[in-house]
C-alpha cells in the first residue's frame, strides 16, 4: 500500500473530479480508487467500524444523525454523482437509451454495459477499501441505477449493503412505483411499518422478512428534546415544484395545467406575504439541483423584478436549522411538514385536494386537523400572523400520527439504525470466518 499512498499524495493537489475523468481515461482501477478516495469527505472521526455512504443531499442528513446520536460507527461519504461519472464512462449512452429504475434488472440493450461497469468497480472496490477501510456500504434508497452494480459487488466481496429507505412516509400510494426494483444487499432500514410492509406485500425481488427492518428516521431525532416555542419573526417555505407525483398523477391536460399554475400562484402567495411585512425573515428553502432554485427565481422575478429585502431563497441551509429558528413551517405534501409538526410550529399547507380526486398521495389525509390547509391570501397571513395561535394540536392525535409515518417519535431512531448496520456488519464477518 506504501506505493498507492505516495500516489495519492502526488495527485491530492490536482482538481479532484478530473483526476476521477483521468483514471477513467487510463481504465485504472486503482488510480480510480484513488480518485474516489480524494473525493470522499468524512462526518466523524471515531467509531468501532467505518459505514461508507453513497451520498445525497436529504440522506446526508440521517447520516449526520447516526455520526452525532450514535456510538460505534464512522462515517465517511463519496458523493454518488461520481459513481455517476464512472457508469457514464462505461456505459454507453445508446446503452442506457430508456433505461430507468424500473426496468434496470431486465432492459436487455444495457446488459453489455452494466457488465462492464460491475467488472471495473469489481476491481475498484477492492482497492476503495484498503484506502478507506469501510465495513460496510449504506444508501438512501433501493433504485439508484448507479447504485446496482455496486450492491452486487459488495455481496461479492462480503460487505453488508445496506439501505435507509428515506422514503419512507409519503410513497404509500406510489408502492406501484417500484414495480420492476430488485433488492441486493444485507437489510432495508425504514422509517415505518406501513412503507416496510407494503413493499413486502408486492414480493421485491431480494426483499425478505429477515431483511426488511423497521427503525424510523434518523435525522428527527434532533426535534426528540428541542422543542423551541419563543417568538421568532421568521417564516420558511420548502419550495415544491411541478413535476412531483402528485402533478404526475394528473393526466388529463387542463387539470395539469391548472395544477402548475396553482403551484406558482402558490409560490407568489408567500411572496406577497413578504412584501407586505418587511419585519419577518421569510426564508425560501429548494432542492439542492440548480433546477430547483431557478423555478422560484423565475417566479419571484417575474412578479417582483424589484426584489423583495426580507426573502431569501437557498438551496442549501440545514432543514433542522430552519425549521427550529421558524414559527411556522410552509409547505406541500413534504416531510418538513412532519419535522415541523415534531418541532411544535404551526405547519401550513396550500388546499391542493381538489386538484386531484384520490388522497393517497396526502399522508395528512387522515388527520386533517394536524395540518392548516389555506386557499388564499388572507388565510394564510392569518396563520402566520397567529402562529402560537394555530400550533397547539390534540397530543393523541399527533401521537398516533407520528407513530404511522416515523414509527416510534422517542428520539432514538439513530440508536436502532446503528444497531442494525452494526447486526449486519457482525453477520457478515461471521461468514467470512
Amino acid at each position: 500500500m506504501d506505493y498507492l499512498q505516495k500516489i495519492l499524495n502526488k495527485f491530492r493537489s490536482y482538481p479532484r473530479p478530473a483526476f476521477l475523468r483521468l483514471s477513467l481515461k487510463l481504465r485504472s482501477p486503482q488510480l480510480t480508487a484513488l480518485a474516489l478516495k480524494l473525493l470522499c469527505g468524512q462526518i466523524n472521526d471515531s467509531g468501532r467500524f467505518t459505514v461508507l455512504c453513497l451520498g445525497r443531499s436529504i440522506f446526508l442528513d440521517d447520516v449526520k444523525a447516526l455520526a452525532a446520536l450514535g456510538q460505534n460507527l464512522q462515517y465517511v461519504v463519496i458523493h454518488i454523482r461520481h459513481f455517476k461519472t464512472i457508469f457514464g464512462h462505461l456505459v454507453k449512452k445508446s446503452e442506457t437509451e430508456g433505461l430507468t429504475e424500473s426496468n434496470y434488472h431486465s432492459h436487455s440493450l444495457s446488459e453489455k454495459g452494466r457488465n462492464r461497469y460491475y467488472a471495473y468497480l469489481k476491481k475498484v472496490l477492492p482497492f476503495l477499501q484498503k484506502l478507506i477501510g469501510f465495513d460496510a456500504v449504506l444508501s438512501g434508497n433501493v433504485g439508484y441505477i448507479v447504485q446496482q452494480e455496486i450492491a452486487k459487488v459488495c455481496e461479492a466481496e462480503r460487505v453488508p449493503f445496506i439501505v435507509l429507505h428515506k422514503e419512507g412516509m409519503d410513497a404509500f400510494g406510489y408502492v406501484h412505483t417500484y414495480d420492476g426494483q430488485k433488492f441486493i444487499g444485507a437489510r432495508m432500514l425504514f422509517g415505518n411499518q406501513k412503507m416496510r410492509d407494503s413493499l413486502l406485500a408486492m414480493k421485491m425481488p431480494g426483499l425478505t422478512e429477515d431483511k426488511a427492518r423497521v427503525v424510523g428516521m434518523p435525522r428527527f431525532d434532533f426535534y426528540h428534546s428541542q422543542n423551541d416555542h419563543s417568538p421568532k419573526k421568521q417564516v420558511v417555505f420548502f419550495s415544491f415544484f411541478p413535476q412531483d407525483r402528485l402533478i404526475a398523477s394528473i393526466s388529463e391536460g387542463k387539470n395539469l395545467q391548472q395544477a402548475k399554475e396553482a403551484y406558482a400562484n402558490f409560490h407568489k402567495l408567500v411572496m406577497e406575504f413578504a412584501l407586505r411585512h418587511p419585519e419577518i425573515k421569510v426564508t425560501i428553502k429548494t432542492k439542492a439541483a440548480a433546477y430547483f432554485v431557478q423555478y422560484v427565481k423565475d417566479i419571484l422575478q417575474a412578479s417582483f423584478p424589484e426584489g423583495i429585502p426580507n426573502l431569501f431563497i437557498t438551496n442549501s441551509i440545514n432543514p433542522f436549522e430552519l425549521i427550529r429558528n421558524s414559527d411556522a413551517v410552509v409547505s406541500f405534501n413534504s416531510t418538513t411538514l412532519i419535522e415541523g409538526l415534531l418541532g411544535g410550529k404551526i405547519i401550513i399547507s396550500p388546499d391542493f385536494r381538489d386538484l386531484i380526486s384520490d388522497t393517497s398521495w396526502n399522508f395528512f389525509a387522515s388527520y386533517p386537523d394536524l395540518i392548516h390547509y389555506v386557499k388564499n391570501e388572507s388565510e394564510l397571513e392569518d396563520r402566520l400572523l397567529h402562529p402560537r395561535k394555530y400550533s397547539e394540536y390534540d397530543p393523541s392525535r399527533k401521537q398516533a400520527f407520528l407513530k404511522e409515518v416515523i414509527f416510534l417519535p422517542d428520539g432514538k431512531a439513530s440508536l436502532r439504525t446503528e444497531l442494525e448496520i452494526l447486526g449486519a456488519i457482525k453477520e457478515y464477518q461471521t461468514k467470512i470466518s
